[in-house]
């Protein structure tokens, strides 16, 4: 009987003590929460900019392909992905790949330069204008290895803004994203 009485006096020591023990836990915590100043997010939703790629398509010509930017609150610099591959009316993507100047040609605009498969307008875009042309002319010229597939050529773009810099050694946007080197006169070239 008596080692049952111990027992319940050490099951009840030892929830008396997880209770003080949660207590203090709990004034801590709150003493912690009542004392210290509170945080204001201080971080802004980035702001769409939706590049539009602009282009014109005829006899199996596409000509005339640039970027245009919206109505933005600040300058861009853009890039883009040129993404060839042998398609058919469906959407459904041949696994061959065309072959520049064999299959296909491609004559690129001047102020662009290509780094790490990916085209770089040279210059900053302002809200709303636009790059000059990224592509002059793409044909296809050979047909593909089976009938119902055509020459697809799709435009993937990004943007990032031109001003403002990353952190305190003052390393742009651009820079720092891209891997690319922004020259004194604020235009683009290849790291």
């Amino acid at each position: 009987m008596r080692t049952r009485f111990i027992k319940v006096k050490k099951y009840i020591f030892c929830l008396i003590v997880f209770f003080v023990f949660i207590s203090f836990c709990m004034g801590m915590i709150y003493a912690w929460l009542r004392w210290n100043d509170s945080v204001i997010n201080e971080f802004h939703l980035a702001e769409s900019v939706n590049p539009i790629i602009n282009e014109t398509f005829s006899d199996n010509v596409k000509s005339n392909v640039f970027v245009s930017i919206g109505e933005t609150k600040y300058p861009v610099y853009v890039r883009a992905s040129i993404v060839v591959n042998w398609q058919d009316s469906d959407g459904n993507i041949l696994a061959f790949v065309p072959t520049f100047n064999h299959d296909y040609t491609l004559e690129l605009g001047n102020d662009w330069f290509e780094s790490g498969g990916f085209y770089y307008y040279k210059y900053i875009v302002d809200s709303g204008k636009q790059t000059t042309n990224l592509i002059d002319k793409c044909e296809q010229v050979n047909a593909s290895p089976e009938k119902e597939y055509n020459l697809n050529v799709k435009i993937v773009v990004q943007t990032i803004q031109a001003i403002g810099t990353t952190d305190e050694n003052n390393i742009s946007a651009v820079e720092d994203a891209w891997n690319v080197k922004v020259n004194d006169n604020g235009t683009l070239s290849k790291n």
